[in-house]
């Protein structure tokens, strides 16, 4: 034992209280110290549940990529998670007061990472049930309940040549039919994003089965990356290889 540490020993022998006071002083610092970090983790992990909560459970969203092109993004080993949405189309709407449903079909990973808020029911489990966003049901004598069917005629609003989604109606835009839908209403969900306030229609999800073949051209993809650190790099890289526009959260 040196000098340093026998001048200690017989310092703390002789100040007991003091010692006791030190000791005391030592292991409360530490308790705080541990305690706020453990605060500090605790809110990240609360705001992160808000995040998701609100918006989904998505990092990345990659608009209109060809159908040929998805298996390069599923098949891409930097994604954890894959989450398909496809438009199923424009459909007319006798049963409120917006003349249009827009329906789009999600994988079972899009049901539950993207912005699908349930509010009464359930989510639908195959191609025959859909959701409806809240703004369906505004009171009208022809509003339908869950467990209903519903009848759409679906396909696309044409003007000039160009397809109308969102906006308002034109007085040369017609209507051109490509089928009619069934479905059953097994719940209701809030306004999903791809919904505004500004849109000429309310909307529909419905259930999209990944075993069969996509006959649409173009599809969204949500993606939920291994390395968030790198998610910016990487999502960039896929959407300059394939021509595309990444919006990141």
């Amino acid at each position: 034992m040196n000098i340093l540490s026998k001048l200690t020993s017989n310092y703390l022998k002789q100040n007991k209280k003091r010692t006791i006071v030190t000791i005391i002083g030592i292991i409360l610092s530490g308790a705080m110290i541990t305690a706020v970090a453990s605060l500090a983790v605790s809110f990240q992990g609360f705001m992160l549940d808000m995040e998701i909560s609100r918006n989904g459970a998505w990092e990345a969203n990659f608009r209109n990529v060809k159908t040929e092109d998805i298996a390069e993004i599923v098949n891409d080993k930097r994604f954890s998670n894959v989450m398909l949405m496809v438009p199923v189309g424009m459909a007319k709407n006798s049963y409120s007061s917006d003349s249009f449903c827009y329906v789009k079909a999600y994988s079972k990973e899009a049901l539950n990472k993207m912005k699908i808020c349930l509010t009464e029911g359930r989510l639908p489990e195959n191609e025959n049930e859909i959701v409806l966003s809240n703004t369906f049901f505004d009171g009208e004598e022809t509003e339908p309940k869950i467990g209903d069917t519903i009848t759409f005629e679906m396909g696309k609003r044409m003007s000039d040549g160009e397809e109308l989604i969102g906006e308002k109606q034109e007085d040369d835009e017609v209507f051109i039919k490509e089928q009619t839908k069934n479905y059953v209403i097994c719940g209701k969900i809030n306004r999903p994003d791809f919904e505004t306030i500004r849109d000429n229609y309310t909307a529909g999800v419905t259930f999209l089965d990944e075993t069969k073949p996509i006959e649409k051209e173009n599809v969204d993809i949500g993606v939920i990356s291994k390395n968030v650190k790198n998610l910016y790099e990487d999502t960039e890289e896929v959407a300059n290889k394939l021509g595309l526009y990444t919006i990141r959260k």
